[in-house]
C-alpha cells in the first residue's frame, strides 16, 4: 500500500509540470518580445481557434532591437539615414527637377527611409568617392546608378540588383555605310552594342573611370574602334553632337532619358539598345554588417515585388512628365 501511495504522487507531480509548461506556452506565443525596460506588454486574449491576438500586429514589439546590426541601430538611434548619390545623374538623380521628380535612385533612396521611419539625408560623390565614403562610415548607403562588379565588391558590399540595365550606344547615321537599296541585298542589323562590329572604324565616346570604359578597353570586339574618354558625361555628349566622335556608349538608363531630354536627336542618331551584356545596377553598403545587407535587400525584393519600383521606372523611361 505505502508503495503504490508513492506511485500516485509522482503522477501527480508529473502532470502539475505538464500542465504548468503548457499554460506557460500559451501564454507566451513563440517569438513574442521581451518589452522594453520600464514597458509592461498590453494585454491580449484568445481568438475562437485558440490563438492570441494582438489587435495591432506591432504593439509588442521594437523595431531593430539591440541585437539588430551596427547600422540599424545607428540609423534608428540618429533617425537619419545617410544615402550617397551621383549628383545630377539624370535620371537618377536631378538637380533643378520638378516638384516630385527627383530622379530614380533618389525615389528609392526615399522610400528605404519611409521603410525605416528615419528622416532621409543627401551627400554627392562619384563612384569611387562614394565606396570610400562608406568605408569610412560618413554614409549608411550609394545608389545613383552604381554598377556592381567583383572589382568594386572586393571594397563594398552590393544588394541584389534593383534595376537591370546594360551598356548601350547613340551613333550617328552619318557614320552609317550606304547600302544597296535592292530587297536582295540584307542590310546591317544595328540594335545593340555588338552589332557595332559590323560597321568599318568608328571613334566611340565615353565618360572616363566607368564601367563601360572598361568593357570597351578589354572587349576585343572594340580593340578596332578608336576610343575617348571624357572627364564628364556632358562632355562626351558635346563630342558626339560636334562630330568628334561617331557614337556615345553610356549606360541605357541615361541614354533612355537622355532621348526623352532631348527628343530631336532620334532624326540624326540611332539609338542602339538592345541587351549587349547585364548591368546590374544595386545599392552598394559597407562590409561587416550582414544583418543591414539582408535588411536592404529585402527592401529591394518588396520594391520589385509590389510593382512600386516599375512605377518609378516608368515615371522617368516612359513619360516626359518629370522634365523641367
Amino acid at each position: 500500500m505505502p508503495r503504490k501511495l508513492r506511485i500516485n504522487d509522482a503522477f501527480k507531480i508529473t502532470a502539475s509540470i505538464f500542465v504548468f509548461c503548457v499554460a506557460a506556452h500559451v501564454a507566451i506565443p513563440v517569438g513574442a518580445q521581451e518589452p522594453a525596460p520600464g514597458q509592461a506588454l498590453q494585454e491580449t486574449s484568445p481568438d475562437q481557434a485558440g490563438n492570441i491576438v494582438d489587435q495591432d500586429e506591432f504593439q509588442n514589439l521594437r523595431p531593430f532591437t539591440p541585437t539588430a546590426s551596427a547600422a540599424l541601430k545607428r540609423i534608428r538611434r540618429a533617425g537619419v539615414l545617410r544615402v550617397g548619390l551621383q549628383r545630377d545623374y539624370q535620371p537618377f538623380h536631378i538637380v533643378d527637377s520638378r516638384e516630385g521628380f527627383p530622379g530614380i535612385d533618389a525615389e528609392v533612396a526615399e522610400s528605404l527611409a519611409a521603410a525605416m521611419d528615419v528622416r532621409l539625408q543627401f551627400e554627392y560623390a562619384d563612384v569611387g568617392a562614394l565606396m570610400r565614403l562608406l568605408q569610412d562610415g560618413r554614409i549608411d548607403a550609394a545608389l545613383g546608378g552604381i554598377s556592381a562588379t567583383v572589382d568594386r565588391a572586393r571594397y563594398v558590399y552590393f544588394s541584389d540588383p534593383y534595376i537591370i540595365s546594360s551598356p548601350a550606344a547613340l551613333l550617328s547615321r552619318r557614320s552609317l555605310p550606304s547600302e544597296s537599296e535592292s530587297v536582295d541585298f540584307p542590310r546591317t542589323r544595328l540594335r545593340g552594342l555588338g552589332d557595332l562590329g559590323a560597321l568599318p572604324s568608328l571613334t566611340l565616346a565615353v565618360r572616363a573611370a566607368t564601367t563601360t570604359e572598361q568593357l570597351l578597353r578589354k572587349e576585343a570586339a572594340f580593340r578596332r574602334f578608336t576610343l575617348k574618354s571624357y572627364a564628364a558625361r556632358s562632355e562626351a555628349l558635346a563630342a558626339l553632337l560636334s562630330g568628334e566622335a561617331d557614337a556615345l556608349i553610356a549606360d541605357r538608363v541615361y541614354l533612355q532619358a537622355l532621348m526623352l531630354r532631348r527628343p530631336e536627336l532620334s532624326g540624326a542618331y540611332l539609338t542602339l539598345f538592345e541587351t549587349y551584356r547585364e548591368d546590374h545596377l544595386s545599392i552598394a553598403l559597407a562590409q561587416g554588417d550582414p544583418e543591414f545587407a539582408l535588411y536592404v535587400n529585402f527592401f529591394v525584393k518588396e520594391m520589385q515585388r509590389t510593382g512600386q519600383l516599375n512605377t518609378i521606372l516608368r515615371r522617368y523611361l516612359e513619360s516626359r512628365e518629370w522634365l523641367p
